[in-house]
C-alpha cells in the first residue's frame, strides 16, 4: 500500500498537479517523515515514521552532469520560479550545482552540492491544502 501511495504521489508531482506543500501534506498523512532525493542516482528515498525505507526512481529526461560549482543564489532563483514543473525544477537544481536534497517535515530543506557546500531553506510544515483536493 505504501509503495502504491508513494508512486501515485510521485506521478501527480511529475504531471504538475501536486504543489510542494500538498505533496508534503500527503506524504505526512501516509506516514512519511522525510525524504532524500539523489539527483545523480536519480532516486528518491522516503523514510517512514515506522522505520520503513522506500526508494523510487526519478524519471528525469535531462542528461547533463552536475557541475562542481554550487550556487545558493541560483538555487533560490529555481525555488522562486512560479511557472516551472517538477522535472524542470530538478534539472535546474542540477544546473545550479545541486547533487541531492533532503526534505524534513519539521520545515527544513537542505540542498547539497559537491565539495560539501549546502544551502538550507525553510517552509511552514503546518500548511495543509485549502480544499483537500490533493488528497488520495
Amino acid at each position: 500500500m505504501l509503495m502504491g501511495a508513494l508512486q501515485k504521489c510521485e506521478d501527480l508531482t511529475f504531471e504538475g498537479g501536486l504543489p510542494f506543500l500538498d505533496r508534503v501534506s500527503i506524504l505526512r498523512d501516509i506516514g512519511i517523515r522525510s525524504y532524500y532525493t539523489d539527483l545523480v542516482q536519480r532516486q528518491t528515498i522516503f523514510y517512514s515514521r515506522d522505520g520503513k525505507v522506500t526508494t523510487l526512481d526519478l524519471p528525469l529526461k535531462c542528461t547533463h552532469d552536475v557541475p562542481l560549482s554550487f550556487s545558493a543564489l541560483e538555487i533560490r532563483n529555481v525555488i522562486a520560479a512560479q511557472d516551472i514543473g517538477y522535472e524542470d525544477f530538478l534539472c535546474s537544481l542540477m544546473t545550479a550545482g545541486c547533487v541531492s536534497y533532503s526534505v524534513f517535515f519539521d520545515g527544513r530543506i537542505v540542498y547539497f552540492g559537491k565539495n560539501s557546500k549546502f544551502h538550507m531553506e525553510h517552509f511552514n510544515p503546518h500548511i495543509t491544502p485549502v480544499d483537500g483536493s490533493a488528497r488520495f
